[in-house]
């Protein structure tokens, strides 16, 4: 009832109107690389554990080893090459994604592996269509499905999914939509309200583990809110983005 209520509301109109580019791609990425890694520049070769309870964190969407995505972009690089480094690895790394355990035990050699690899046209592109299909089509569908039509509505759905899920998990998206205190009318309102919401769950998420390393992220919702409040709806530059104490000029 609550989705319905948003729905209705919703199609009342928006400020602006998203038309997916490859600028807007461009944009989109360069904001969630600073999110991520502190960088301008999409980030293929960074492998790490940082102990937020998901093994290792690596690559342009920080894909982990406990939730599956790591997995499955070895799997599709594998396809592109049957000779795969990581092939040894494949069993152990389903295992860690079917546990969503943090363990990097017997997974030592995986960094050295990545690093190798990271940088060649095929790995680069392994990643980037699994960031197409895990993170950027689920966006865009959750904007048809609440009626956000701006490109900041479309790197907001973005950048959460990317971060926190898309599962049912009560940190993940859908988490978010739940604890939105109010359903405003209109697109600008909706997404201050998204952002209060999924700020809440970055500073007191259920998963315990990742409480420390969530908790010091909670500043890119709170950037995402000086965007919409400063009307950057269709993601114009160049435009500053002001996050930790630093600001980022997105080209």
């Amino acid at each position: 009832m609550k989705i319905l209520l948003m729905l209705i509301l919703l199609a009342v109109g928006t400020p602006s109107s998203f038309a997916q580019d490859s600028v807007i791609e461009h944009r989109v990425d360069q904001v969630v690389s600073v999110f991520e890694y502190g960088s301008t520049e999409v980030q293929y070769c960074t492998i790490e554990d940082i102990h937020d309870g998901r093994g290792y964190t690596a690559g342009r969407a920080g894909f982990t080893t406990a939730t599956g995505d790591f997995y499955e972009l070895i799997l599709r690089y594998r396809k592109l090459d049957k000779n795969s480094p990581f092939n040894p690895y494949e069993s152990l790394l389903k295992e860690r994604a079917r546990d969503m355990s943090s363990s990097v035990k017997g997974l030592e050699e995986v960094p050295m592996i990545w690093s190798r690899l990271c940088a060649t046209d095929l790995f680069k592109s392994a990643q980037d269509q699994l960031v197409e299909d895990f993170y950027k089509k689920p966006a865009r569908l959750h904007m048809k499905e609440f009626g956000i039509k701006s490109a900041l509505g479309y790197l907001i759905f973005h950048d959460t999914i990317l971060q926190q899920g898309d599962g049912q998990d009560p940190d993940s998206f859908i988490g978010v939509i739940s604890k939105m205190k109010t359903i405003p009318a209109n697109e600008k309102d909706f997404l201050i309200e998204f952002l209060n919401s999924r700020a809440e769950i970055l500073i007191h998420p259920h998963n315990a583990e990742t409480e420390d390393v969530w908790k010091d992220s909670v500043d890119r919702a709170y950037a995402l809110r000086k965007l919409v409040e400063s009307e950057r709806f269709n993601l114009n530059s160049p435009f500053k983005l002001h996050v930790w104490d630093t600001d980022w000029s997105i080209q």
